[in-house]
């Protein structure tokens, strides 16, 4: 299993994050980070984070913009 980026705890929650600088057009770049969520096989949230604008969402796992990002305030 390759190493996850990220992983947030709060209040009995556990969130997975992979961070990279761009998704789109990059196949290789996608499946490498998505996979690595993919492999995780629990129901924490899963989370993408790039600066892609387009949203690349799937099977469950969250593909969120940096900037959309950093002005949740649910995160």
């Amino acid at each position: 299993m390759e190493k996850v980026d990220f992983l947030a705890r709060k209040d009995g929650s556990t969130k997975y994050i992979q961070v990279t600088y761009e998704l789109e057009g990059n196949v290789t770049t996608i499946e490498r980070e998505f996979g690595t969520l993919k492999s995780i096989l629990d129901n924490n949230l899963k989370y993408v984070i790039s600066l892609d604008k387009v949203d690349l969402s799937q099977n469950s796992i969250i593909h969120i913009n940096l900037i959309d990002f950093l002005l949740e305030d649910e995160f």
